[in-house]
Formats: structure tokens, C-alpha cells, sequence
């Protein structure tokens, strides 16, 4: 079978779904020792100064500049610790209001003060959180790295209006192997006449993904799509890259039906140590309907890789079909199903015919008729049905058209018609509905060689007529 690639090449040399690796991580409990805090118009500080401008007019206060924002629970030594934030040096001694600026013209940066060594690293992202209280067009904050300390490059979304604590995270995916990366947050006020002009930042972490040369990578799997409630076995291929520790076992997981591994399923393991595409014989087991993930794990070292495509289960056909029914020699009945596209009757010699949602049934015997029915997708349920041929309670009501004699008999049977006439066709029946080959009829003698009761069938004139007899 063609293995159908679902899963797409990653970069070489990447290391696949490691956990990433905390780079930085500044609640700026410890001070301003990891940054070099700009002073140009406004003043980056780090402090517990939270107080805006209240002016207490003895029967109500008015807020001229507000606090800065309680920290959620969430932050160390919230809901006032330590944070970095912009100020106007001139205002917080003159005033008291330490917080924010109001109308100071410049762009101020707080930098890191040591660069990052990412040369080993990939999938850099900057998480932070941050309030702000400026405007779109004349006071903001962005986030900015460089990779040479002179050029300076926006990342992210611009910052501005938020009144309460928000977290965001920029993924930086151009210093991926950077040996010397820099990153500072800037403070741009255009001097505008607006108030409520400040910016605090805290929880500053830097996290990236250790590149390393062994990996697994390339998840496949033989077919896109499964049919539900049907176990399949399948094969599973990857690239494995790198050393891999004896006693290594590359083992595949499947999710949930919500996506999730958190009990996910072993549908398959792969003992070895080796370099190169391989191969997981597994077995999927029957699942509902759903869009699957699919990994493969190692075991020493504990790397992963999964499916990109998702591994979608296609639902099964839900037959409806005929109930069983309990009919006498020769009569017929109608067997039906529906819940699918197309059907296949089996078995199919006493059928009108082998397919169709409809079929007519004159079974000579007792018969379990199974359909199949396919859906559009290709998947297929089977249900069935259970026809009874049953001889109980047959008389010989057709006597007075028919003479068989003599009945019982130890020889011979002489048939005739009353009316003279010609049978058609006769069959010969047991009493459990089986039919019976072994029998002669010619010049209106019938020969039956075993002892026992029999149902016959006669034709004549296109009417079927039904007579029990005993041979003795």
C-alpha cells in the first residue's frame, strides 16, 4: 500500500516537542539587576510605587492621576510587589504622583543588560505581563529585539488603553540560532496633553527550545482515514535521528476523541536503537467517530513527534433492518434496510435480488440473510436478519384438487391431478423446511427413498399447492 505522508518535514536539526527552556525569568522582586532602565524624558524604575494623583478636597477625592493597578494572585508577592514601570522623576518629588508621566516628550527603553546566547536554541518567545495607560497615536509601548544592538525591530502588538494587568507572548522566531540577542521594551510619548500616561510591566520570561541532533520526526501513518468501530491493524512510520540509548522503545499513542494524551492509548511498539525511516506494526483499535491525534515517543532519550493531519475516523453505516419473521413453504417476504448508501444481501440464491435497500426473500429452508451496507465515505456495518420456513400446522387442504396415495405409504406415491391437469414442478420438503434432492417423479409416481414426513410442492396451472406425507 502507497504510505500517504500526513505528517510535514521539519527544519533539520530541530529537536520535537521538547519542553522549552526558561531563558529568563524576572518577577523583579530581586530590583533592576538583569536591566539597563533608560532616562531619556521619562524614567524607567523598578519600585512598589503604585500611588497616582489624588486630590483630597476634604468632602470627596478626586483621582487627577490614577493608582497604578493591583497585581492578580497569580503574581509574586501580588498585589503590590516590585515591578518596572515608567515615571517622571520631577513629578514623583514634587508631587508624589510616581506611577506614570503626563505630557513628557522622548522614547525611553528598558534593556536587558546581558544579550541572550541562542545559538543552541529555537522557538524564542517573550511572555510578559503589562497595564498601560496611553494612546494608539501619541503614547505606547512595543517590544523590540536586535541582533547587533543598532538595529532595532518591532515585534508584537502595539501597547496601549489597558487598565488592568494583561499577559501576552511574542514568538521571535528570527533570533532561532542568534548568537548574541538583545531585547528591550520602548516607551514612546509624543508629549501630547493627555493624562494617565504610564506603563508597568512584571512576570518578564524568556523561554526557547534547545536544538539538539537527535529527534524523531515524520510521523506517517498508511491510510488518512478510518472507519469506525472497527479494529485495523496499521503501520506507523518516522525518521529517527541522533543516539538513542540501548533498550530504547519507540512507542505509538493515540488521543482521545477530544485530542487529548492525557490517557492516551499504546497502539504499538517498536524496540530499537536505529537511524532512518521505521516502521510501528500497530493496531487501531475501534473507535467512534472523531478527529484523532496521533504520536510516536521514545523512551531514552524522551523525545516526540506528532501527526500533523488529524486521524480521522469516519462513522460507520447505522443499519436499520427487518426484524425476524416466521414464514410457511413457499411463501416469500420482503427483507429491508436502510442507514447507508448502497447494500449487498447474502446469501443470495432465493433472493430477487443480491442488492438494493428492498429485496424479496423465498427461502425453502431457514436462512440468516446478512446485508452490507456502505456509506459515502466508504465504510461499511453489516446487520441480520433471521427468515423461519416453518411446517407447523400445514394440512392437506389441497386434497380435493390433488390425489397422492397411498399416504402413508412403504413404496411408492401415485400424484394426480383431479382436474387431469399436467404438474409443473414438484419439490419435496422435510418437516424442518430443508429440501430434499433425493427423490424421483416421472408418469405421476413419485419414489422417495428415506423414511420420514414430507411437505411437497406442486405446480400446477402456475398455483402452488402444499401436501404432507408419510414415508414409512
Amino acid at each position: 500500500m502507497r504510505l500517504l505522508l500526513l505528517s510535514l518535514l521539519f527544519m533539520s536539526g530541530a529537536i520535537y516537542a521538547q519542553t522549552p527552556t526558561e531563558l529568563i525569568n524576572d518577577n523583579f522582586e530581586n530590583g533592576s539587576s538583569n536591566w539597563t532602565l533608560g532616562t531619556t524624558g521619562d524614567s524607567w524604575v523598578v519600585d512598589t510605587n503604585y500611588q497616582g494623583l489624588i486630590m483630597d478636597m476634604g468632602f470627596t477625592q478626586i483621582s487627577i492621576f490614577p493608582n497604578s493597578p493591583e497585581q492578580p494572585a497569580a503574581f509574586t508577592n501580588a498585589p503590590r510587589s516590585k515591578y518596572l514601570h515608567i515615571q517622571d522623576a520631577m513629578l514623583c518629588s514634587l508631587m508624589g504622583y510616581c506611577n506614570a508621566t503626563y505630557s513628557t516628550t522622548g522614547t525611553s527603553y528598558a534593556t536587558l543588560a546581558q544579550p541572550l546566547d541562542l545559538a543552541n536554541y529555537q522557538s524564542t518567545t517573550v511572555s510578559y505581563s503589562y497595564f498601560i495607560e496611553g494612546h494608539v497615536d501619541s503614547a505606547y509601548a512595543h517590544l523590540e529585539y536586535s541582533v547587533d544592538s543598532i538595529t532595532w525591530v518591532e515585534v508584537g502588538s502595539k501597547m496601549y488603553n489597558k487598565s488592568t494587568w494583561e499577559t501576552t507572548s511574542v514568538a521571535i522566531p528570527a533570533l532561532d540560532g542568534i548568537s548574541t540577542a538583545y531585547i528591550r521594551i520602548k516607551w514612546k510619548n509624543l508629549g501630547y496633553s493627555d493624562t494617565n500616561l504610564g506603563i508597568g510591566v512584571d512576570e518578564f520570561k524568556i523561554t526557547a527550545i534547545e536544538t539538539n541532533s537527535t529527534y524523531i520526526s515524520n510521523v506517517a501513518i498508511d491510510q488518512p482515514s478510518f472507519c469506525s468501530e472497527t479494529a485495523t491493524p496499521v503501520n506507523i512510520t518516522f525518521k529517527s535521528n541522533g543516539v538513542f540509548d540501548p533498550g530504547n522503545i519507540f512507542t505509538t499513542y493515540i488521543s482521545d476523541a477530544n485530542g487529548s494524551f492525557a490517557s492516551a492509548q499504546s497502539i504499538g511498539t517498536l524496540s530499537s536503537t536505529a537511524n532512518g525511516t521505521l516502521t510501528i506494526q500497530g493496531n487501531l483499535p475501534a473507535l467512534t467517530a472523531a478527529n484523532y491525534k496521533l504520536k510516536v515517543v521514545s523512551s531514552s532519550p524522551v523525545l516526540e513527534d506528532t501527526l500533523v493531519s488529524a486521524l480521522i475516523i469516519d462513522a460507520s453505516p447505522q443499519l436499520t433492518i427487518s426484524s425476524d419473521q416466521t414464514i410457511n413453504v413457499g411463501e416469500s417476504v420482503t427483507l429491508t434496510a436502510s442507514g447507508a448508501d448502497t447494500y449487498t444481501w447474502s446469501p443470495s440464491a432465493e433472493l430477487n435480488s443480491a442488492t438494493g435497500g428492498s429485496v424479496i426473500a423465498t427461502p425453502s429452508a431457514t436462512t440468516t440473510y446478512t446485508v452490507t451496507g456502505k456509506g459515502t465515505n466508504g465504510c461499511t456495518s453489516t446487520a441480520a436478519v433471521i427468515i423461519t420456513v416453518s411446517t407447523v400446522g400445514l394440512t392437506n387442504m389441497d386434497l380435493e384438487k390433488i390425489a397422492i396415495y397411498p399416504n402413508p405409504s412403504s413404496d411408492n406415491f401415485t400424484v394426480q391431478s383431479l382436474d387431469n391437469k399436467t404438474i409443473d414442478a414438484i419439490e419435496v420438503f422435510t418437516v424442518d423446511g430443508k429440501k430434499v434432492n433425493q427423490f424421483h417423479f416421472q408418469n405421476n409416481v413419485l419414489e422417495i427413498t428415506q423414511a420420514g414426513v414430507y411437505i411437497v410442492k406442486l405446480t400446477i396451472d402456475n398455483q402452488l399447492h402444499i401436501i404432507s406425507l408419510i414415508k414409512e
